[in-house]
């Protein structure tokens, strides 16, 4: 029997979001982001026989209910285990102090960096040549900020991404992505990027 599923994550499929600039994250409430068409849930579960050895895959399931308020786009520089899959772990609401910043196939046990902007790069760059696609603008934001983010065993993350209770942040927009580093001593070294580096889809948050 193979043992049970590690941990799940709920990834919206959505039409990609335009390129919104927001000269301040404070600013008047800007465009409401497309209607998502779908959602999917994610489930990673560890695949294997009692006489062979167990890989950790990504099953993609039934499909549920969408966040309000968080868009996934773009495609990200993918690891082993596939694409980065990014979602929020609940809504972006103001006063929420549970928010954070979810992430599928990183690449497991590792710390991960947290990326956020209120300027997107839809289509992705290859930052400073170093292989690896942002969808963060970087240079072109007024806000940029990091966090933290873990992976467990099976590379689902979490980075905990906590929302004041300050009413003026409704209808602010930003845009957060999670980067990592393959890892040669787990066989997690397949992205053709400097030093082994992936990165998430891009999400766009627009707080509720």
């Amino acid at each position: 029997m193979p043992p049970p599923c590690a941990g799940t994550a709920t990834l919206p499929r959505t039409r990609r979001p335009p390129l919104i600039a927001n000269p301040s994250i404070w600013g008047r409430k800007p465009p409401a982001p497309s209607s998502p068409s779908s959602a999917t849930t994610v489930t990673t579960c560890a695949m294997g026989t009692t006489s062979g050895p167990s890989n950790a895959v990504t099953v993609l399931t039934n499909a549920s209910g969408a966040l309000p308020g968080v868009a996934p786009f773009g495609a990200g520089s993918p690891g082993c285990k596939g694409t980065l899959g990014i979602s929020a772990g609940s809504a972006p609401t103001v006063g929420n102090a549970a928010y954070g910043i979810a992430c599928t196939n990183a690449p497991a046990n590792s710390l991960l960096l947290g990326l956020r902007t209120n300027v997107a790069d839809v289509g992705g760059v290859n930052f400073l040549g170093l292989g690896v696609t942002l969808h963060v603008d970087l240079f072109g934001s007024t806000l940029v900020s990091g966090f933290n983010a873990f992976s467990d065993p099976s590379g689902v993350g979490f980075g905990p991404s906590p929302i004041p209770n300050d009413p003026s942040l409704v209808g602010a927009v930003t845009y957060a992505q999670i980067l990592g580093v393959g890892l040669a001593g787990q066989g997690d070294m397949c992205s053709g990027a400097f030093a082994g580096l992936v990165s998430s889809r891009g999400l766009t948050e627009t707080i509720q």
